[in-house]
């Protein structure tokens, strides 16, 4: 075996979901290079002082997402082979990304885009077989995003209460998927607890699905490398993210759609209100032939 060596260093990069965009870079670099596995090393002897999100998060929180979200969505890759995090020296040298140290870290969709231009397989994630086995069938996932950080970017629960029992209405199976945040206890809504704290069992969900109505979130951000029917919501929220940034972030205009994604894999650019949830869902539940 020749596997890919990869790091991760949380002096440029940050402890959030966005390691799992690099995970799919990883992937895709694994691929074109023609290697048979890859490697992730975590180097953690140092974070990140960036952002004002960077500097505002406590250095314990960020030790615990390192084991909490950098970690839960490792199982996801069939061919990560190795995953070591370390705060001392590796002495090892690492492939990709190919300018690191001197480059950073990249982990952004927009990087995945032109993997998939030259040729790369993007739609990579694959929850464990076995996974499978734990989680129910459900016709329609809904995912709420709760969240300390950002919290003009959450939900409104009413609304999705409103899509909730509209879906009930119409005779589908309906499970809420929390975030990881916030298991939106006591909801009222039927919810699977269990994907709030493994993302193993989340996505093996989403798999499972016939089709899965997402908030724009961290957990759920993998949705657009899999091959589960899916629309997602907000992903202008708040205020937080611009079409500008959207479109260096994630190296796709703003308003269109990811290159590899389906009919039945939509990002709505819209916010998630009663009405739009309603009308948008409605009208792609039509396109996977749910009606």
């Amino acid at each position: 075996m020749n596997p890919l060596r990869c790091v991760y260093d949380l002096r440029m990069a940050p402890v959030t979901f966005d390691f799992s965009h690099f995970l799919v870079a990883c992937e895709c670099a694994r691929q074109l290079l023609e290697r048979d596995s890859f490697s992730v090393t975590i180097l953690a002897d140092g974070y990140r002082k960036q952002t004002e999100r960077d500097v505002n998060t406590p250095q314990d929180e960020k030790a615990h997402r390192i084991y909490g979200i950098l970690l839960q969505c490792t199982p996801l890759f069939p061919h990560l082979t190795e995953l070591i995090v370390t705060t001392e020296p590796t002495g090892r040298d690492f492939e990709y990304p190919n300018q690191y140290p001197s480059g950073g870290t990249p982990y952004s969709a927009g990087q995945i885009v032109e993997f998939h231009k030259a040729g790369a397989k993007v739609s990579c994630i694959e929850a464990p077989a076995f996974a499978k086995t734990l989680v129910p069938d459900v016709d329609i996932t809904l995912t709420l995003r709760a969240s300390r950080h950002f919290p003009d970017r959450n939900v409104n629960t009413d609304d999705w209460q409103a899509l909730y029992d509209h879906l009930i209405k119409e005779g589908y199976s309906v499970l809420v998927v929390p975030d990881q945040e916030d298991p939106c206890l006591g909801s009222g809504q039927d919810e699977y607890i269990p994907a709030a704290f493994d993302m193993r069992l989340r996505y093996a969900l989403y798999q499972k699905a016939r089709f899965n109505v997402v908030s724009s979130n961290g957990p759920a951000s993998l949705l657009q490398f899999t091959d589960c029917p899916h629309i997602i919501f907000d992903q202008y929220r708040g205020g937080v993210f611009t079409p500008d940034m959207y479109e260096r972030m994630n190296g796709i205009p703003a308003g269109s759609q990811l290159p590899w994604s389906r009919p039945d894999q939509t990002i709505a650019w819209v916010d998630s209100t009663a009405d739009t949830l309603i009308d948008r869902v409605d009208k792609a539940l039509e396109v996977v032939r749910m009606k």
